[in-house]
C-alpha cells in the first residue's frame, strides 16, 4: 500500500500518485464519470465542504465539461479540490451548481461530442447559471475563486492561463536564476561548426 505524502504547500492536500489519480478518476472516455478518491474526500471534509449540495466528483465532471478538458491530471486534482472548497462557501455556488451539472450530464447523454456552447442552446440555462459557469471557469483560469469581496486565491503558479506556454515562458514574477543573472553576457559557441563534432 502507497503511503500518502503530503504537500509541502498545502499540508491540508495530500499529495496524490499517478496511479492513485487513474484509478480513483478513469480516462477522458468516461467524460466525468469520476470515482472519488479517498485523499481528496478526506481534503474536502477537513474544509467542511462535506453538506454542500454538489460533490466533489461532480465539481471535477463538470469543470472538465466546461473546460472541454479530456481528463483532469494530478495537479488538476489539487487546484480543483481547492476551488471546490473555495466555491462551497459561496451561496451562487451551492444555489445554482446541482443544476449546472444536470445540464451538463443531459447535453453529455444527448450529443456524442458534447460542447459548452449546447449549453446556450438550453432554455434552462439562465443568466445565474451563466455566471456560475464564468465563475468556475475563471477560478480554473486566473487562480482565483469567487467574485467582489468574496474572491479568494486557490492558485498562481497552477492556473490554466499558464498552460499554453508552459515550459516555454517563465511565469510572470518567477525568477529563473540568481539575482543579477540578467546582466551576464550570453554563453555563445563561436568555434565553426566543423570544429564542434571534431
Amino acid at each position: 500500500m502507497e503511503k500518502t505524502k503530503q504537500n509541502p504547500s498545502s499540508p491540508d492536500v495530500p499529495l496524490v500518485s499517478r496511479r492513485q489519480v487513474l484509478a480513483g478518476f478513469g480516462s477522458a472516455a468516461t467524460w466525468g464519470l469520476f470515482s472519488m478518491s479517498p485523499l481528496i474526500t478526506g481534503a474536502v471534509a477537513k474544509a467542511g465542504a462535506s453538506s454542500i449540495s454538489i460533490t466533489i466528483e461532480r465539481f471535477l465532471s463538470l469543470s472538465a465539461f466546461l473546460m472541454e478538458a479530456e481528463q483532469l491530471d494530478r495537479v488538476d486534482v489539487l487546484v480543483g479540490t481547492k476551488l471546490y472548497q473555495a466555491f462551497s462557501r459561496l451561496d451562487a455556488f451551492t444555489k445554482h451548481a446541482p443544476d449546472l451539472y444536470d445540464l451538463s450530464a443531459r447535453i453529455r447523454k444527448e450529443y456524442p461530442r458534447p460542447e459548452v456552447r449546447h449549453l446556450k442552446s438550453l432554455p434552462e440555462f439562465t443568466e445565474p447559471l451563466q455566471r456560475l459557469s464564468q465563475m468556475i471557469l475563471r477560478g480554473w483560469y486566473i487562480g482565483v475563486a469567487g467574485e467582489g469581496d468574496q474572491n479568494h486565491l486557490v492558485t498562481y503558479e497552477y492556473a490554466r492561463m499558464f498552460n499554453p506556454t508552459q515550459g516555454i515562458t517563465v511565469i510572470p514574477t518567477y525568477c529563473p536564476g540568481e539575482p543579477g543573472f540578467w546582466a551576464a553576457p550570453p554563453r555563445i559557441n563561436l568555434q565553426p561548426e566543423d570544429e564542434r563534432h571534431e
